[in-house]
């Protein structure tokens, strides 16, 4: 028995190589058009990406820069609400100075109204008290010279009075002395001539 494979044999192995050619080859083929097909997936995916990055980097540039925007103007917004209340609060200083400045001028008017009004009614009083204390010392040199001029009269009039009540006394006694006198006389005239009778 031979080794050699017949003629059935041998067609039998030609189809079946043939058969896993056609297969291989439609699996290279296939293999080809996949690896074709995922490296256009892998392109697409690729460029989608690189797109969507792009996309989401604009949009985070836009995002940053939205932010930055709105950042700036709330800066902006506090620095102007800064120097609003810096404004407000140099206004609210300087009307409270000027009020105190004021408030201090009008103490000091004040001060100054009633130190003049009190000079003013003190020289005034002053004034009364010397123009009263003149007229005092007028009307007691005037009572001091009418007392002693009443005085002067008074004496002047005792005086008077007592060299009249003298020289009245003095002539009474001069007269009763010449009534004493003349009676005596007349008494002894008549015991002298009665003594002369008896003789």
């Amino acid at each position: 028995m031979s080794n050699t494979p017949d003629k059935e044999e041998k067609g039998f192995f030609d189809k079946v190589i043939e058969t896993i050619s056609e297969i291989w080859d439609g699996t290279k083929d296939k293999a080809e058009e996949l690896k074709e097909e995922a490296g256009e997936t892998i392109d697409h995916l690729k460029e989608k990406a690189a797109k969507s990055k792009t996309a989401v980097s604009a949009k985070a540039a836009n995002v940053k820069k939205d932010a930055s925007l709105k950042a700036e103007k709330l800066e902006n917004k506090a620095k102007v609400e800064k120097e609003k209340l810096t404004a407000k609060a140099a206004g609210i200083k300087q009307k409270a100075s000027a009020k105190l400045a004021a408030t201090e001028t009008s103490a000091k008017a004040s001060v100054e109204k009633v130190k003049d009004k009190a000079e003013s009614k003190a020289a005034a009083t002053i004034a009364k008290a010397k123009k009263e204390a003149v007229v005092v010392k007028d009307q007691a040199e005037k009572s001091l010279k009418k007392a002693s001029s009443v005085v002067d009269s008074t004496k002047k009039q005792a005086k008077e009075k007592a060299k009249s009540v003298a020289d009245t006394a003095k002539t009474k006694a001069v007269a009763a002395k010449k009534e004493i006198a003349g009676k005596v006389s007349a008494k002894a005239s008549a015991v002298k001539k009665k003594a002369d009778n008896q003789k």
